[in-house]
């Protein structure tokens, strides 16, 4: 029986979209992998280095099974389709544990790290909008005073002196280091929210996508029993068919002795 996913489609074509789509994430994730255990394996700890090995090794191994999936739903290779599974199967609880020990590291280790680079970069950037801001009001009300130096004398400058002396400290305070921190804190949770989140979503549907490939090698084992069964059947028949030939050959009147016939006297007449 043929079976399905998305209510309608066969997963055999399930499973031949999805090799290639997990070729091509295997190997950019593999790239990635072994490119940073190279770069970085000398300024990260131990346990970092052995869970970005193994990231990189199983997806190595995930790229060359995509390979063999492929063919496998090309040629309707149970062996070929059954590897690939239990790999994408492994690749997945593997892409789990990997993730979930990245995340961990990440809130518990580099928060802090990564809040004090936020804080000196904010820092960096608004003081440098701070001083473009107090630069424009200044040439601003320098302007403006100027203009209307003669109508009104030096009480439009002064007002707009005071105004942007006001407005100086009020973005003074915003940008305040204890502000940047909690912008950045707040930041760094709404960042860790959506990760986690994308990170749910993708691996619900890598999961389906497990799921697929593994009613494929259902539907490829239960076809290779009904075709043994049906091979079994016709052997079956075949025998039968060759042992009731026999028996009506044996049962054919003129093959059998006259004598047996008549019972032991088939001479009986003649001796009369």
């Amino acid at each position: 029986m043929m079976k399905t996913f998305c209510c309608c489609l066969p997963v055999r074509i399930g499973v031949f979209v999805l090799a290639p789509i997990t070729f091509v994430i295997a190997a950019f994730l593999a790239y990635v992998g072994w490119t940073s255990f190279h770069l970085y394996m000398a300024t990260v700890s131990m346990l970092q280095n052995v869970i970005t090995v193994l990231f990189a090794l199983s997806s190595t191994l995930l790229c060359v099974f995509s390979v063999a999936g492929f063919i496998g739903t090309l040629m309707a290779s149970l062996p070929l389709i059954s590897a690939y599974s239990r790999m994408l199967f492994g690749q997945w609880i593997i892409d789990l544990g990997v993730n979930v020990a990245y995340i961990v590291l990440w809130i518990t280790f580099a928060k802090n790290n990564v809040i004090n680079q936020c804080i000196a970069g904010t820092g960096t950037f608004l003081n440098n909008l701070q001083g473009n801001i107090t630069q424009g009001l200044n040439d601003a009300t320098s302007g403006l005073a100027n203009a209307t130096a003669p109508l009104v004398g030096g009480a439009v400058g002064n007002f707009t002196n005071g105004f942007a002396g006001n407005l100086n400290q009020t973005t003074s305070d915003i940008f305040d280091v204890q502000e940047r921190e909690k912008l950045c804190n707040a930041g760094f949770e709404v960042i860790k929210i959506v990760f986690i989140v994308i990170f749910v979503i993708y691996k619900l549907i890598s999961l389906y996508g497990c799921i697929i490939t593994y009613r494929y090698v259902e539907q490829l084992r239960s076809e290779q029993t009904e075709q043994r069964w049906h091979d079994v059947e016709r052997k079956v028949g075949h025998i039968q068919a060759v042992q009731q030939a026999q028996v009506q050959q044996t049962q054919y009147p003129f093959t059998t002795p006259q004598s047996q016939v008549a019972g032991g006297g088939g001479y009986a007449g003649y001796h009369a």
